[in-house]
């Protein structure tokens, strides 16, 4: 079965159930059956399977190295409990920019079919309705005659450029360039790369707060994460921390680089609790990639609005203006 099969709140839910049976003392067998597990991992840890085996097709990446360090310490309901709170900070963060974005996008998405449905169904209408009168077609009737084929085409490159894009994407062809192009779009580019680094070190804080060493603790993230760029940044990183360079001097690479960042990291290497610094940075991090949403929202509804205004704006002029020389030239 896939890791989709359980959501991540179903996950939650079973990792606090795990944490409160265990910390009653129940074997782990009759505790997987009363939480509600799949019959799969109860059946391969029975089987001699470690806990942190078992789990990794049905949880999330982010807490198989929590479970596996509570497994190792004999102190697996804390390891649970720990990896609770890592699914419910991660859900909560995605919730939030899934609300931020949900009433920007639902606008774009209007905006952009209403032009389509305009151009395609009713300048045609009024460009009939015009031509109906038997006069010459000034300009500007053939002017927003045209629309209609640009539209269709926009949207037929819209749709052929994103189709390209998903059969790049599963055949992983050219990903480290597109995730470079990514990156590097206005506004939207610096707010990926402030979600993905809030929720990068937001893990390793975790991580660090429960227990499992740095190096490892960066050796799993950079097992579990999906993108290349970041993938690469972390393995120099560890590369860097096995010659004996610090962390706060081995996150110079794109697009890992932060001077925020560095600076907390600093910090908490000096004062020993790098955890607890990387935690209280990620949330910093976390409420900049917050912003950068709204600044982000708050640019797509007027610009939506302006764009839509002056696409009928403009149909409108073209279609009245010659229509009354026409209804002057009448009289």
């Amino acid at each position: 079965m896939k890791r989709a099969a359980i959501r991540p709140k179903e996950q939650a839910m079973l990792l606090v159930r795990l944490a409160s049976l265990y910390g009653a003392g129940l074997p782990a067998v009759e505790a997987f059956q009363i939480a509600g597990l799949p019959g799969e991992v109860t059946e391969s840890v029975s089987n001699g399977s470690k806990v942190a085996d078992a789990f990794l097709s049905y949880f999330s990446p982010e807490v198989i190295p929590v479970i596996r360090s509570g497994e190792m310490s004999g102190d697996l309901a804390s390891a649970f409990r720990s990896s609770s709170d890592i699914l419910a900070g991660s859900e909560e963060f995605r919730a939030s920019l899934v609300k931020s974005l949900a009433y920007p996008s639902a606008v774009l998405a209007t905006c952009f079919a209403g032009m389509v449905f305009f151009s395609l169904f009713v300048i045609p209408q009024m460009v009939a309705v015009f031509d109906s009168a038997g006069a010459g077609r000034p300009p500007s009737v053939s002017f927003i005659s045209a629309l209609p084929v640009v539209m269709a085409g926009l949207l037929a490159v819209s749709v052929l450029a994103g189709t390209l894009w998903n059969a790049l994407s599963r055949a992983g062809i050219a990903v480290k360039e597109r995730e470079l192009l990514t990156l590097r779009l206005p506004l939207a580019g610096r707010m990926i790369r402030s979600v993905t680094t809030a929720g990068i070190i937001r893990l390793l804080a975790s991580l660090l707060v429960a227990g499992i060493p740095l190096r490892d603790a960066l050796a799993e993230l950079a097992s579990a994460e999906r993108s290349v760029l970041y993938r690469e940044a972390l393995i120099g990183t560890i590369a860097d921390i096995e010659n004996g360079r610090p962390l706060s001097s081995s996150l110079d690479r794109e697009p890992l680089s932060d001077p925020a960042l560095i600076r907390a990291v600093l910090a908490g290497e000096r004062s020993g609790d790098l955890g607890s610094a990387l935690r209280c940075i990620s949330q910093v991090m976390a409420e900049d990639a917050r912003t950068r949403i709204s600044v982000l929202a708050g640019f797509i509804e007027p610009a939506a609005t302006v764009l839509v205004g002056l696409f009928v704006g403009t149909v409108a002029l073209a279609m009245i203006s010659p229509m009354a020389s026409v209804l002057s030239s009448l009289q």
